[in-house]
């Protein structure tokens, strides 16, 4: 991540990412989960806030390990020198197997074909494999029936080369009936093996104590960011979870220009201007990650004013109504989000105005944009 705001300067446009925000948030998950112990959740290039700086600093928080969707996620972490424990969430395929057991990645496993080949590609390289086993308790996603998870975890333990850590599963819904009912499922699954286990996301973990099991992976609570559901119907965080946004994205306006009555503004004309008008160009779009669905219904912050989004948001570039900010200047810096005096524009705010989620929105922020440390 580039610490010189000079360089970002030059893209005219760039996120902001507080990486002592994110490791603030950790500590403060990992009091609240204890005994749970805290996987942090960085895949998706660390939900848009980078990779590398997301793990590094969701492990000087306290995160005992880190969770990727990806083995080349995983590997880029390893060859920038992270030695924490690193889980694969997704499926991988038996071909991954020798880069898996080279990186000491540990998989997730939902067959036998994937254990015969991880132990395989142990055995020719003189390690052990590390694998969770994944048991689908009711998501419809990945997983192995909970009817088959006893002797899948029979043929894992029979292979030499083989290491289970644990078993998991995930929970994908949000009222509190299917929640339980998932993690009693779970529970018998784990009860009899000795294994330890984990089931949860964020918004289940704030939902769900019993959910927690020995371990707890965490997503956008890293990042400071709730989860939608309890953002929309205003529920509260415990009290004891101190959290704070580790990103802001901002951008200088590029273009100012007048705007006459009757005027339309940007792709299809879907904004017609409706008095004498002060434009502002901004070069964001949704190949930047700033969402489509934002046409005519977002705002940004200029000067700590509220701004309305007017038009389609293009590819490259977004058009803003000043008309009721008359010093805004070629070349101003403004916020999309984040704070601008006592206003502010969260990454959930831009999720409701689009009709999305904030994993949507993190995970779309495109590399285009440089990302900015704060300073401390």
């Amino acid at each position: 991540m580039n610490t010189d705001r000079t360089f970002a300067d030059r893209r005219s446009a760039w996120i902001r990412v507080d990486d002592q925000a994110i490791r603030d948030n950790v500590s403060s998950i990992t009091a609240w989960l204890r005994p749970s112990r805290c996987l942090a959740v960085v895949k998706a290039n660390g939900y848009g806030h980078g990779l590398l700086t997301a793990s590094k600093a969701a492990l000087a928080g306290g995160a005992e390990s880190l969770g990727v969707a990806l083995p080349e996620e995983g590997v880029a972490l390893r060859k920038a020198g992270v030695n924490a424990p690193i889980l694969v969430l997704g499926a991988s395929l038996p071909d991954a197997a020798d880069t898996l057991i080279e990186f000491d990645l540990a998989q997730t496993v939902t067959d036998r074909g994937m254990l015969d080949a991880l132990n395989r590609s142990a055995e020719q390289q003189r390690k052990i494999a590390a694998v969770h086993l994944k048991t689908d308790t009711g998501m419809g996603r990945v997983g192995a029936p909970p009817s088959g998870m006893s002797s899948l975890l029979e043929h894992a333990r029979a292979l030499p080369c083989i290491r289970v850590d644990a078993l998991s599963t995930h929970i994908g819904w949000e009222d509190d009936d299917r929640i339980d009912s998932q993690v009693e499922a779970f529970r018998r699954i784990v009860a009899s093996t000795g294994c330890r286990a984990h089931a949860t996301n964020s918004l289940v973990a704030l939902r769900s104590a019993p959910s927690h099991f020995d371990t707890t992976r965490i997503g956008l609570l890293l990042y400071g960011v709730v989860p939608q559901p309890l953002f929309d119907a205003r529920l509260p965080i415990p009290k004891s979870l101190k959290l704070r946004p580790a990103l802001s994205m901002e951008a200088r306006i590029t273009q100012l220009r007048n705007a006459s009555p009757g005027q339309t503004v940007s792709y299809g004309g879907t904004f017609t201007v409706d008095r004498p008008s002060r434009l502002g160009i901004l070069p964001v779009g949704y190949a930047d990650g700033y969402p489509r669905g934002l046409s005519n219904r977002g705002h940004v912050l200029v000067r700590g004013r509220p701004c309305p989004v007017r038009g389609s948001v293009c590819m490259d570039q977004a058009v803003i109504d000043l008309t009721d900010c008359p010093d805004a200047r070629l070349g101003d810096t403004i916020t999309l989000v984040g704070t601008s005096k006592s206003e502010s524009i969260t990454i959930n705010d831009l999720a409701r105005a689009a009709g999305t989620i904030p994993h949507d929105i993190l995970a779309g922020l495109g590399s285009r944009l440089p990302r900015v440390a704060t300073p401390p």
